[in-house]
């Protein structure tokens, strides 16, 4: 087999997550027996495509440098620069010499005109200091008081969303995939790993109990006088640059970072040529998985298409709190019983399906968990079910004293449905074979329950009775991780891609294992990828991130306040 015709001819299989995942094991397996001078790649001339990408990267890392010495400038100097007072010297300066302070008028003219440009441009520079937003992101304070336990939340459930995907590629890189498959569909970790659907489901609940929760006060201590031009651009702006800088990456540049025998050939990824502007307008989750660019990202347009209809349910709860609480639960029963019609449609499966003897049990596996994604899982109108209860949450608790405690009884009560509705969610029909009728109920009720379970969670916690647990959550540690959860999300799958496709993990680390967990391989791997995603994330970040939240904050903020 020559094997740069073989990779010549199916150079695209690494261009979508399904294609990729599916034939890992047996394209590094195709490749076991090819020389390392063989598996090396020609030098891949930048394309025009890549060359715009750099161009806009530059667009932030160049005010970033300027930004960043001016501050090591003012820093090393020991003080920013005083004002100086000059008028008296100019007073002496006319009474020696008898002249008319026309000239010292122009001066100042001149004088003001650059300072108020210097101050512009300074405070603009400032927004991209390197320095400056290394100390924001890695800072432990807060000052969101009652909400502090909203960061430990999303670092953790960021870390289960990682877990899980980490463990979906690791364990499509196993070789004799087929051998081990019992058993380990029966291991604990998968378990954990298949129930992270609802670790989508959870950032979707914050998602709308934030946005409830902010627009409520904002609407109160506004009086209802909602900049709705800016209700919309602060949130596209605050998400849109980041994403697009790693989309442009992941689409154009990414085949240049390395190299080994299964590494893309493409220059510019087929898929992303093909499809981005879907990603660019936010509707990329009506694409299949097979033809999405940077599969991940259709989260970020489920809840951008979220966050555009919100106001419809918050402007009613807030002006006829009746009417909206009804639209809300209606919305609510009609978006359960889409997914019961779905799934009985399509016949769609609850969990992981029973697996037999058979010899495509894989492919069964493969074919049905992409179908429920594309089905289910990324539509706005499944998504609805967490979105509404987070915001019907983000409504009461806006409405209610923070600091009132409820009874022993009350909090009893709601621990012991919290377990109950968790314990449906996960483990209904374990060690049993389900009907679809049953399933069908099960997918239609499965993301109510775990919303209500879960708001549970951040209604004892805001209002400060989850004990020991809620000061776990509220600690410092977890700041700088749910501040770079965003940029993580974004950038974890170039970490798994560049870790399970390149050249250096080929020869160094045996990814095709024979025997399952059989040591503590995959933990060590598992612990280096996540580090390897938080520098790639907290780099990402510092660079695009921050510099656009503090823009936004700085030019924008106050017009939000006058408005």
């Amino acid at each position: 087999m020559n094997f740069k015709e073989d990779s010549h001819r199916a150079s695209a299989w690494q261009a979508n997550l399904p294609s990729m995942i599916s034939v890992l094991a047996d394209k590094w397996q195709e490749a076991a027996n090819i020389s390392i001078n063989q598996s090396q790649q020609v030098p891949k001339k930048l394309t025009t495509e890549a060359l715009c990408v750099l161009c806009g990267i530059l667009l932030f890392v160049i005010p970033s440098v300027i930004g960043s010495a001016i501050n090591a400038f003012e820093s090393f100097c020991g003080a920013s620069p005083k004002k100086k007072s000059s008028t008296n010297g100019k007073d002496q300066r006319n009474d020696a010499n008898g002249e008319t302070n026309s000239t010292t008028e122009k001066e100042e003219d001149e004088s003001s005109t650059i300072s108020v440009w210097s101050g512009s441009s300074r405070k603009f520079f400032d927004c991209f200091c390197v320095q400056t937003n290394a100390r924001k992101i890695l800072s432990t304070s807060s000052n969101h008081g009652y909400l502090d336990c909203i960061d430990g939340i999303r670092a953790i459930i960021f870390l289960w969303i990682f877990i899980a995907h980490f463990f979906f590629f690791y364990v499509r890189s196993i070789k004799n995939l087929n051998k081990h498959i019992k058993v380990i569909l029966e291991m604990p970790i998968t378990i954990v790993g298949a129930n992270a659907v609802f670790g989508i489901d959870t950032f979707i609940i914050l998602s709308g109990f934030l946005t409830g929760y902010l627009f409520f006060d904002y609407y109160e201590k506004h009086n209802g006088k909602i900049p709705w031009i800016l209700f919309y651009a602060i949130r596209f702006l605050r998400v849109t640059p980041l994403y697009l800088v790693v989309l442009g990456f992941y689409s154009t540049l990414f085949t240049y970072i390395s190299s080994s025998p299964v590494w893309p050939t493409y220059n510019t990824n087929p898929v992303c040529r093909e499809s981005w502007i879907w990603n660019v307008f936010y509707i990329n989750n009506f694409l299949t998985h097979y033809k999405q660019c940077l599969n991940m990202t259709w989260f970020l347009a489920c809840v951008m298409q979220l966050y555009v209809i919100s106001p419809l349910f918050m402007i009613p709860l807030k002006r006829w709190p009746r009417f909206g609480h009804v639209l809300s639960v209606v919305t609510i029963c009609i978006s359960c019983y889409a997914t019961f019609i779905i799934t009985k449609k399509h016949n769609i499966f609850a969990t992981f399906p029973k697996i037999t003897n058979e010899t495509n049990a894989i492919e069964e596996i493969n074919k049905r968990m992409w179908q429920f994604g594309d089905e289910l899982y990324m539509k706005p109108y499944i998504k609805l079910t967490p979105y509404l209860v987070g915001m019907l949450l983000g409504y009461n608790l806006h409405n209610r004293n923070l600091s009132k405690k409820d009874s022993w009884l009350t909090l009893s009560f709601g621990w012991i449905m919290f377990a109950f509705l968790l314990w449906i969610c996960f483990f209904a029909f374990d060690g049993r074979d389900e009907s679809l009728w049953e399933t069908a109920v099960y997918n239609g009720v499965k993301t109510l329950l775990f919303s209500l379970a879960f708001s549970w969670l951040i209604f004892v916690f805001t209002t400060q009775q989850g004990g020991s647990f809620g000061k776990f959550f509220s600690r410092p540690i977890f700041k700088p991780i749910s501040r770079l959860s965003f940029s993580a999300y974004l950038t974890q799958i170039i970490v798994f891609e560049w870790n399970f496709l390149s050249y250096e993990v080929f020869v160094s680390e045996s990814l095709f294992y024979e025997s399952i967990f059989s040591d503590l391989s995959w933990a060590l791997l598992l612990g280096r990828m996540f580090l390897w995603t938080l520098v790639t994330a907290f780099a990402v970040s510092l660079l695009f991130e921050y510099p656009v939240i503090r823009l936004l904050h700085t030019y924008l903020a106050g017009k939000e306040k006058t408005s």
